[in-house]
């Protein structure tokens, strides 16, 4: 049985969530070295906790990358992020990309990416999932 974190979601501080939650998420890189992207960190946090497990993922940039926030995760947690979404999906809508392995050809990755592909909508809505996420603890 897990036990849940007692946090009040109406005045939470995303620092106090990360800590109680992600424990040292400071040092996790990508195969890039880069730590996750400030922005983004809540999310992925929150991805994670809901054994929806993480690989990559950006914030979102207006000079170069993607202008819209993304989270990669491993496609063996499909079925954990379906029911997040089953739940969520009246919310706002939030897309899949799936993405095979070179070699393979087998689905290993699965994209999450905003319906709106602009930096302020993309994060709007990235923004409503983790609220979403943190009134579900």
């Amino acid at each position: 049985m897990e036990i849940k974190k007692e946090i009040n979601p109406e005045e939470y501080d995303i620092g106090v969530i990360i800590a109680r939650l992600g424990g040292d998420v400071d040092n996790i890189t990508d195969r890039l070295g880069k730590t996750i992207d400030p922005w983004i960190k809540p999310l992925v946090v929150l991805f994670n906790h809901n054994k929806v497990v993480t690989t990559a993922s950006c914030e979102g940039h207006e000079n170069w990358g993607e202008p819209f926030p993304w989270i990669d995760f491993e496609y063996t947690s499909f079925d954990n992020f379906l029911v997040l979404m089953e739940e969520f999906e009246h919310h706002v809508h939030i897309h899949c990309m799936f993405l095979k392995d070179y070699h393979t050809k087998k689905i290993s990755v699965v994209r999450v990416i905003p319906e709106q592909k602009n930096l302020v909508e993309g994060r709007q809505q990235f923004k409503k999932f983790e609220e979403f996420l943190i009134n579900k603890l």
